[in-house]
């Protein structure tokens, strides 16, 4: 579990957590403290690359 603390305006992935903006401060009002940062990266992927990743998953299939 994670709490978004910036990028907001980005659509979130499909393995993100997405939270309100005032989330943040609503929790450290409750004096819960952070344990660990997370990072998440979007990069784009270039078309080669795109087509091998569908071959790849259409072997897997089989």
């Amino acid at each position: 579990m994670g709490l978004l603390i910036q990028g907001f305006e980005y659509l979130p992935s499909i393995a993100s957590e997405y939270h309100m903006p005032y989330y943040q401060q609503l929790i450290e009002d409750y004096n819960y403290t952070k344990e660990i940062d997370w990072v998440e990266f979007r990069l784009t992927v270039g078309e080669r690359a795109q087509k091998k990743a569908v071959r790849g998953a259409e072997l897997i299939k089989k």
